[in-house]
């Protein structure tokens, strides 16, 4: 299949979904996200595929939602977050291991792709942000519990309601980052552990990530529908738009 916004790969037990490769800072559409996840359905399927990477480039991982498209659906935000519920929801329901090659910036949804993966490779520039209570809006979806459970209510609420940045070295102490490897070894190793992954039978694989990640999933998919639903309160009150024309009319 032809993608616009995803380059795919098929290394033999694994593969590799690059996020738009060409654009500098991968600024997240619907369009995009659902040729990431669609990429991703089709390896899963692949009885080849054992392992699926998911990167973007040395600039960034994902910058999050493209501010273009969030304006431009501005009046019509809950269509919008119900699109990306859905996306996410599946994407979430992928069986084979997901590992994020992370490098530069991951950024609101960026953040929430990265830690639906199973493990995450970082480089030491990866740098995480959450701007989205800046426009008047709750961050992510299912990513206020799936941070809260990670790394504690404050320092969830720090990043959230601050907008604190946290760099891959604290990101490795508290558990959002499997481990950090220099920039210019982080594609290779990756694939190093995608290929050791691989020499493990499917099945046990397969056993193992449900063991580990079935109540955390169940809990994620019930996070996306309190936080879809609180965004389409917000969404709907004077105040937020209120607050949007402060910003300039628009949330920019």
């Amino acid at each position: 299949m032809e993608y616009k916004f995803v380059k795919t790969e098929s290394k033999g037990a694994y593969a590799i979904v690059n996020i738009n490769p060409t654009q500098g800072f991968n600024l997240l559409t619907r369009e995009m996200m659902a040729e990431i996840v669609s990429a991703v359905e089709a390896y899963d399927r692949d009885e080849t595929v054992k392992v699926i990477i998911l990167c973007g480039n040395d600039k960034s991982f994902c910058y999050g939602i493209d501010m273009q498209e969030f304006n431009s659906e501005i009046n019509n935000l809950p269509a919008l977050w119900d699109t990306y519920r859905d996306l996410f929801v599946r994407f979430n329901r992928v069986k084979k291991l997901l590992i994020a090659q992370a490098a530069g910036y991951s950024i609101g949804f960026g953040i929430e792709i990265m830690l639906n993966c199973d493990i995450v490779i970082a480089a030491e520039s990866l740098c995480l942000g959450i701007p989205e209570a800046s426009l008047g809006i709750i961050p992510g979806l299912g990513l206020s519990k799936t941070l809260e459970k990670v790394i504690g209510k404050g320092k969830a609420m720090d990043m959230m309601l601050c907008g604190r940045a946290m760099i891959a070295e604290e990101a490795e102490s508290v558990g959002l980052v499997s481990r950090i490897v220099p920039l210019k070894e982080l594609a290779h190793e990756t694939e190093k552990t995608a290929l050791k992954i691989a020499e493990l039978p499917l099945a046990t694989i397969i056993a193992i990530k449900e063991n580990i990640t079935s109540l955390a999933k169940a809990e994620y998919e019930s996070g996306i529908d309190e936080t879809v639903e609180r965004k389409r309160i917000i969404a709907a009150s004077p105040e937020f738009h209120e607050y949007l024309s402060i910003l300039g009319g628009t949330g920019v």
